[in-house]
């Protein structure tokens, strides 16, 4: 009986042992899995500091440092984003001409409206205008063009210059009637247009309306 005793004894001492190594060990581990867990917490972070700081910082300072550059250059070329009278780049077209004369490139500007590419006759003629001042035909095409893009005011603009070269004008005469039959301009505007020239010439020819029976009345002003 003594035997038995102690041999279930034994057992039982052996199955503590066991239980207390388990839970010696269970509690080892949570706690090597809480120190894991932290450190990859810290690396997390770390990495997130380094790419905050190394690679999102540059993009944010670039981004101001393009505004400034952005804002310089306008300040620099007078041309603002915002205004209606120009489109980005004016300045630099109008500087750099094609290679011809004022009067051919004068008509290559008329032209290129004409199939409505009307920001590079614009260009063409602003930079003639630049060069030749003393002409009046860029002076028409260019309020022409900036009229049929819905530009009124700038387009008056120009033709008040052209009335000062040359008040006799046709062409000028032309469109001036035209813009005055459209709204554009006033009676008050141009008070040298003579409406009993045109009367006869009206029919059908509308700068507007592209309707151009003949090269004769074409509302560009060609030489």
């Amino acid at each position: 009986m003594s035997k038995l005793f102690n041999t279930l004894e034994q057992i039982r001492r052996n199955e503590s042992y066991q239980v207390s190594g388990s839970g010696t060990n269970a509690s080892s581990g949570t706690t090597t899995e809480l120190k894991r867990k932290k450190a990859l917490f810290v690396l997390t972070l770390a990495v997130a500091c380094f790419a905050l700081v190394y690679f999102v910082g540059p993009l944010i300072l670039q981004s101001g440092d393009s505004k400034n550059v952005h804002q310089k250059a306008e300040n620099m070329s007078g041309v603002s984003s915002d205004s209606p009278e120009k489109s980005p780049g004016a300045v630099e077209a109008s500087i750099l001409l094609p290679q011809g004369g004022p009067k051919e490139l004068n008509d290559l500007a008329a032209r290129l409206i004409d199939k409505n590419e009307h920001w590079r006759g614009i260009y063409l003629l602003d930079g003639i205008i630049r060069q030749h001042p003393e002409m009046i035909e860029p002076f028409i095409n260019i309020s022409v063009a900036l009229a049929e893009l819905g530009l009124f005011e700038p387009a008056k603009r120009y033709l008040e210059e052209a009335m000062r070269i040359d008040p006799e004008n046709q062409a000028l005469l032309d469109n001036l009637l035209i813009m005055k039959k459209s709204g554009i301009i006033d009676n008050s505007f141009g008070p040298k247009i003579r409406k009993e020239a045109r009367e006869a010439k009206e029919t059908g020819h509308s700068w507007f309306s592209r309707s151009i029976p003949d090269s004769e009345l074409f509302p560009r002003s060609l030489n």
